[in-house]
């Protein structure tokens, strides 16, 4: 039944895509440059997770220095497990572009149908590290179980997994709909590239102040935009949405 289920995914992506080349071959200039533009997203929003924890992470880690507390907590095992799933979830992000860029789409659902399950590790490895920066805390007197509890559900964190955990779904459902899909899995990335916007303070908090995550945010989302009006001369819908999930974050900054 699964399999029935993954051909017939794939044959109506193949179909909305429209593609009558063989994999390899290069496509019509405008749907070249839209490929192009998905596969420069994942570079880049790959770029911008680096630079953000390469002061706090991938710094001491290259250099082989002894790693500095990240935040309440200490860098460990932990750690890098969470960072290896991490870091797997934006390879495959790349990997998945170029795919379709080369018009391997049957290459794409197989892998795609893999890398949800590791969209699901990640939102757990998440919530995992949420919980170790509670327990960290309570564990150096800053707070107390009663009084972190709560607090969770609307830590930076947690509100960050879990528009990761919707726009993951979202392109689940909309798997066999390109334009849909790209879009959430693109906006799934950025919810999950809080933690590195968020670092960025480190790098330029001396001319944005406290307002680092919310420019390094815009400067991931302004580009999608640019490219709907471009393309499409409107804005879609699944940007749209995507946007206000992400949004909910500063929401509650704002609150």
């Amino acid at each position: 039944m699964s399999e029935d289920i993954s051909i017939n995914d794939e044959a109506i992506l193949q179909n909305k895509l429209d593609y009558h080349q063989e994999p390899g071959q290069p496509t019509s200039h405008s749907s070249s440059f839209s490929l192009t533009f998905f596969v420069g997203m994942a570079i880049y929003l790959t770029f911008i997770v680096v630079v953000g924890f390469w002061p706090t992470y991938f710094g001491d880690l290259f250099s082989g220095k002894e790693f500095a507390k990240s935040g309440f907590v200490e860098i460990t095992w932990k750690t890098h497990i969470h960072a290896f799933v991490f870091m797997a979830w934006m390879g495959t992000l790349c990997y998945q572009t170029l795919l379709v860029a080369r018009n391997n789409t049957k290459r794409h659902t197989k892998v795609g149908k893999y890398g949800f399950l590791w969209g699901v590790l990640v939102a757990l490895l998440g919530l995992f590290m949420v919980s170790l920066v509670i327990q960290s805390g309570i564990t150096q007197g800053l707070t107390t179980l009663s009084k972190a509890l709560p607090g969770m559900f609307l830590s930076g964190g947690f509100v960050a997994i879990f528009e990761f955990a919707i726009l993951l779904i979202l392109g689940f459902i909309y798997r066999t709909s390109p334009d849909e899909h790209k879009r959430y899995m693109l906006f799934a990335t950025i919810a999950l590239a809080n933690a590195a916007a968020s670092r960025w303070g480190i790098l330029i908090n001396e001319w944005t102040g406290p307002w680092a995550s919310e420019i390094i945010h815009t400067f991931m989302i302004t580009p999608i935009w640019a490219y709907d009006f471009y393309k499409d001369k409107r804005i879609h819908k699944a940007t749209l949405i995507g946007t206000f999930i992400i949004g909910l974050y500063f929401l509650k900054r704002l609150l």
